[in-house]
């Protein structure tokens, strides 16, 4: 699954080469996992990855330089599926343009999915509104210090 969009292309990486892109993509993920907050970790990410639980996309120039990264996983809740938008990463992520939402709602439909979602910071909101997404609510969390008794 390949589509261009203004002098760059984007890319559905099949599972079993992304332990060969992966020196590449890391950094651009790396900022992305560590927002987690110790949900995820780079290991962690590879591994959904290479056992194809999540999606490695990427978006490359006409040269071949990846410039940017994102992945995605269809999560199952009680009436469906949707496909969640879990990281993003590198240089002009958010600007793949109509193109790269319009693979990702195919991607969706082709796994049974009922729609995209995506978690991110207040920066996606532009662009995520742009694409005809809508925020239903705000995610909170407090971190709680484990210490030993």
């Amino acid at each position: 699954m390949n589509e261009e969009f203004e002098g760059c292309r984007i890319a559905l990486v099949p599972s079993s080469d992304c332990s060969t892109l992966w020196p590449v993509v890391r950094p651009l993920l790396k900022s992305a996992v560590g927002q987690s907050n110790g949900r995820w970790t780079l290991q962690n990410v590879l591994e959904t990855l290479v056992t194809g639980k999540q999606q490695l996309w990427v978006i490359y120039e006409a040269d071949g330089n990846i410039t940017s990264a994102y992945t995605t996983i269809v999560s199952e809740y009680p009436n469906g599926k949707f496909l969640g938008i879990q990281f993003m990463g590198g240089k002009n992520f958010l600007e793949w343009g109509e193109e790269g939402w319009e693979m990702l709602k195919k991607f969706a439909l082709e796994h049974d999915c009922m729609g995209v979602e995506a978690i991110g910071r207040a920066g996606l909101r532009k662009h995520a509104k742009r694409a005809g997404f809508v925020q239903r609510y705000f995610v909170y969390e407090h971190l709680i210090e484990r210490t030993l008794q």
